[in-house]
């Protein structure tokens, strides 16, 4: 009975050694090709070894039982035997051919995932790491979102990886494996989205205080659905059918071309310039947001944006010139859990008032400064701010 007891505690750790991957969905459940290629590598792997464990184990188990001590030690030193020589060649032969076969296996199926098509007509994205988080560049659309990643289900995608700071991984466990986001340096990754859902993304490198926040969300969804997102997010909102002019009216003027922001310099904080208001009559942003409940203007909050020159650091949708590369493309803001690279839950309109309003306060040594808002500014902008979804 005793040795039951102490035997139980190693029987329990030995039934709960499979629940550390049983905890993560992407053994059971890939949901890209390559994920399902690497599931089954690993299913293989730990079937093998768990034939090989049960093998091993009945053998000590059955040795102790069967050449247990039944009698006194004898007075005299039994015979000396050599061993087993067949023994020996097979217990030392198969262990090794089993991990040159592992080993094959692996190299072939790792050389596959590695492969990166040439094709010019497969979609490529950037990945740029920052601490603390991720941006991610849709090909030549010139789309861009911050925490945020849509995938089209069933075309397949090259991802360029990279960072511009510290060295981070990019990592989503139910698509792909990780891969470092080096500075100076490119690196590739392509796998098929197969199923659509939304999955959790990570940064798998310790890469500074804010490294557990520095997550991200990608949304796997149908080729057409990912199509008409893509073109919302272009236009800053969804495309509305152009009028139809009259015949015999004067053609509509051109758009006005949007001056790009000045670059800052290289770990300099850029100066917020404001941006003359528009005037009665001029240009307006493109794409006006249609007003929101809540007390807030979103076309107030579109001028105040100009206003207050928050396009020298974010690119943001519908703002004419609002294309700045310091901060986060603010694409799809009011969609993420959190903001300001991680440190700040967004919730709703309160947490974005919070931080628009005194981000110091919220994250200690963020370049973005404290503007000098007023509660109704802040009201408007944020009203603007939730219609980019």
């Amino acid at each position: 009975m005793r040795r039951l007891l102490l035997a139980l505690p190693l029987a329990l750790v030995l039934l709960a050694s499979p629940l550390s991957a049983a905890a993560q969905p992407w053994p059971t459940a890939p949901a890209s090709d390559a994920a399902g290629q690497m599931s089954e590598l690993f299913w293989f792997t730990l079937v093998l070894a768990g034939i090989v464990f049960v093998l091993v184990e009945g053998l000590l188990i059955y040795s102790s039982l069967r050449f247990r001590r039944r009698s006194a030690l004898p007075t005299v030193e039994p015979p000396q035997i050599h061993g087993n020589t067949r023994l020996e060649v097979m217990w030392a032969s198969v262990p090794a051919l089993i991990l040159v076969g592992l080993f094959g296996i692996t190299v072939t199926r790792l050389g596959e995932l590695s492969q990166i098509p040439t094709d010019p007509k497969v979609m490529h994205i950037s990945v740029t790491g920052r601490q603390f988080s991720w941006e991610f560049g849709y090909g030549n659309s010139g789309v861009k979102t911050t925490n945020d990643l849509h995938l089209p289900v069933g075309q397949q995608v090259v991802f360029d990886v990279t960072a511009v700071d510290v060295i981070h991984a990019f990592w989503v466990p139910d698509l792909w494996g990780q891969i470092d986001a080096n500075p100076g340096r490119v690196n590739h990754i392509t796998y098929t989205p197969n199923q659509a859902g939304e999955f959790r993304g990570v940064c798998a490198m310790l890469c500074g205080a804010g490294h557990s926040g520095m997550l991200f969300r990608v949304t796997t969804v149908s080729a057409g659905d990912f199509q008409a997102w893509l073109q919302q997010q272009a236009g800053g909102a969804p495309a509305a059918a152009a009028p139809v002019p009259k015949p015999g009216a004067p053609p509509p003027p051109a758009p006005t071309p949007a001056v790009p922001a000045p670059a800052a310099a290289p770990g300099a904080q850029p100066p917020v310039q404001p941006a003359a208001s528009p005037a009665p009559g001029g240009p307006v942003p493109a794409n006006p947001p249609v007003p929101a409940t809540g007390g807030g203007d979103p076309a107030q909050g579109a001028a105040l944006i100009q206003q207050k020159g928050c396009g020298g650091c974010h690119t943001i949708p519908g703002i004419p010139g609002a294309n700045g590369t310091v901060g986060p493309n603010l694409a799809g803001v009011a969609s993420r859990p959190r903001i300001a690279g991680g440190a700040v839950p967004n919730n709703g309109p309160d947490d974005l008032k919070r931080w628009i309003m005194n981000p110091p306060a919220l994250k200690p040594g963020t370049i973005m400064p404290n503007l000098g808002l007023t509660d109704e500014q802040a009201t408007h902008i944020v009203a603007y701010l939730e219609t980019l979804k």
